[in-house]
């Protein structure tokens, strides 16, 4: 999806009806409709390279998140209609390939 027209609606309608979705938000000449981008700039501007946030939002009663992560010379920014930051719970799942174990952390 093309976050450059109103694509935070179209995440919502497809959440209302059982599909979660995510649109890159990019400012072109404007921010996306409903996208305040220079708060969220200025929310990381003293932030370390690699932190990240994601700040909650509500639109026709459907919750929805903006994910967002400092980059060296930028913000990448992300909506969506699924997840959150929030730990729920970790299994930690090991994988023995050869001689090798590899670990996953999988939250749900």
């Amino acid at each position: 999806m093309d976050s450059g027209f109103c694509v935070l609606r179209g995440i919502v309608e497809l959440a209302k009806r059982g599909a979660y979705a995510s649109a890159m938000i990019k400012k072109r000449q404007y921010w996306p409709k409903y996208i305040q981008g220079d708060d969220m700039k200025e929310h990381f501007k003293d932030k370390s390279v690699g932190d990240i946030d994601a700040l909650p939002g509500m639109l026709d009663d459907i919750p929805f998140h903006i994910f967002c992560l400092k980059e060296e010379d930028y913000v990448m920014m992300l909506m969506r209609s699924y997840g959150t930051m929030e730990k729920k719970s970790e299994t930690l799942h090991i994988i023995k390939k050869g001689k090798k174990k590899l670990h996953s952390n999988i939250q749900k």
